[in-house]
């Protein structure tokens, strides 16, 4: 004779899914609202890094320019060896900036991702 189990029956209700509807709809309507808002924070991060370097190129065409107006200029081998000298000083200045916004722009972006695996993608509310 088949006994009843008072744990298994228990257990049974309890592993019975929520179909309600509302719940679906409210979980989707979320779950969609947090992969919005990571994307609209993920983008502006991006935005912004390439404003960063976009200012940065225009700032390389500016001091390039500089150097051949400053070369074209020069009316001795000193002359020129200054403009070069002070180029390349500029130069090692502008690579050292970029290694800082390089390391930034990565904390920006890992921060942007890190954020989304927190809650973004997990449904949860932000």
């Amino acid at each position: 004779m088949a006994r009843n189990d008072p744990h298994t029956e228990k257990a049974a209700r309890s592993a019975k899914p929520n179909l309600d509807p509302a719940s679906f709809t409210e979980a989707g309507t979320k779950g969609i609202e947090s992969m919005m808002t990571m994307q609209t924070e993920f983008f502006n991060a991006v935005r912004e890094i390439n404003e960063g370097w976009f200012g940065r190129a225009n700032s390389e065409i500016e001091l390039t320019s500089e150097f051949f107006a400053k070369l074209a200029a020069a009316r001795s081998i000193p002359d020129a060896m200054a403009a070069s000298q002070e180029w390349a000083n500029r130069r090692m200045e502008m690579l050292a900036e970029d290694s800082r916004h390089l390391l930034s722009d990565g904390q920006k972006i890992m921060g942007a991702g890190a954020r989304s695996a927190s809650s973004g993608w997990t449904g949860g509310t932000t």
